[in-house]
């Protein structure tokens, strides 16, 4: 029986960075200590005017700062600044739609660190009826075209890379923040495709070399609809990396590099299993904003290096929070005990920015 698929998810990123530490406006907060610590309080409190719960989207931060429920008794907040936790503004814009009988779900989360932001883009794709391999990875490619104008937002359709500067936009309208943002290099396809709902009944066996499974995740993975057989993914790498808690089945992929995944995990959803499909969507979110943390970590570490560099010194407050980033980073790459466990967190940071961040350490923060 062929492969069909009915659900997938997948989620852009973008990040903006500021020049230094967010010192007016709306987040001004950040610039300061033991305001980030009150503003974190608030938020405990649900007394703040923006910031919301984090763990409305993922529950990321139980296993990364052990943070249950972010409830104020049980929530110290020393742990915004020890953690760098970014301001969570959900939803700022939302979009529902069809397309031929396709249902388009678009959710966009901003993330805001002290020094960049980041906006979190989730489209949920229920495809009706269920749709082959090829016909799902067209529609992938579709979205990601500059050329095709799918998001239906003041009365025109734009691309996607349109979009983002939309969400710029709302964000400039909505909040006084540093107009001087600028996009941050890197590659803005995908971070993460996961496939929700489907059916794939061999999922007890091994995918077969060259299948539909085997070939429209390669081309989907490389981007590349025209990748010639012999370049398809070896499968047998991604069989072995496959996180704590996912079932062990041959056909289970977890295909990532240090900028994208996509998990394949039939086992989870063929089944119409409820629980499995709500691991897989689980999962997805926690990836994206790890995803998302390591970045903007990234982000502060390449800023307070260039101002190491051209003024021989780091600013007051840009200091302390480039010696938290470099020590969460170090827990990630190294996949410490006590730091989020996931297979990701060291593939997220390239062998130059693990220099550069040795390098910190070496000249200012030595253990």
């Amino acid at each position: 029986m062929s492969t069909t698929i009915k659900k997938i998810a997948l989620t852009f990123q973008v990040f903006y960075q500021f020049e230094n530490v967010i010192k007016q406006g709306d987040f001004a907060f950040l610039n300061n200590l033991s305001g980030y610590k009150d503003e974190f309080e608030k938020m405990l409190n649900q007394e703040s005017e923006f910031w919301e719960k984090p763990d409305r989207y993922s529950n990321f931060w139980k296993f990364y700062a052990k943070i249950e429920n972010f409830h104020p008794r049980k929530t110290n907040p020393k742990k915004s600044v020890d953690y760098l936790i970014p301001v969570f503004l959900p939803s700022i814009n939302k979009i529902r739609y069809s397309v031929n009988d396709d249902d388009y779900r678009i959710t966009s989360h901003c993330f805001v660190y002290p020094c960049s932001l980041c906006f979190n883009t989730n489209i949920d794709l229920n495809f009706m009826p269920e749709k082959n391999m090829e016909m799902v990875t067209r529609a992938i490619f579709e979205i990601y075209d500059k050329n095709s104008h799918f998001l239906p937002i003041d009365n025109q359709n734009i691309s996607l890379y349109k979009y983002f500067d939309y969400l710029k936009k709302i964000m400039m309208a909505n909040f006084d923040i540093p107009q001087n943002i600028l996009l941050s290099p890197g590659d803005d396809k995908f971070v993460s495709i996961s496939f929700i709902d489907g059916i794939y009944e061999n999922y007890k066996s091994k995918i077969p070399l060259q299948n539909d499974v085997h070939e429209w995740l390669s081309k989907l993975f490389y981007f590349d609809e025209f990748l010639e057989p012999a370049d398809f993914l070896n499968l047998e790498k991604y069989q072995k990396i496959l996180p704590d808690g996912i079932r062990k089945y041959p056909s289970n992929l977890f295909i990532e590099d240090n900028k994208k995944r996509i998990l394949w995990l039939p086992s989870h959803f063929t089944n119409n299993d409820y629980s499995g499909k709500s691991a897989i969507k689980c999962y997805h979110n926690n990836l994206c904003m790890l995803t998302s943390q390591i970045k903007n970590l990234l982000i502060l570490v390449n800023l307070a290096s260039n101002q190491l560099e051209k003024f021989n010194d780091i600013e007051g407050v840009l200091d302390f929070y480039t010696k938290k980033a470099v020590g969460l980073l170090t827990r990630f790459y190294y996949r410490e005990p006590d730091s989020y466990k996931s297979v990701s967190s060291s593939t997220l940071i390239p062998e130059e920015e693990i220099r550069k961040i040795e390098e910190l350490r070496s000249k200012r923060y030595p253990y």
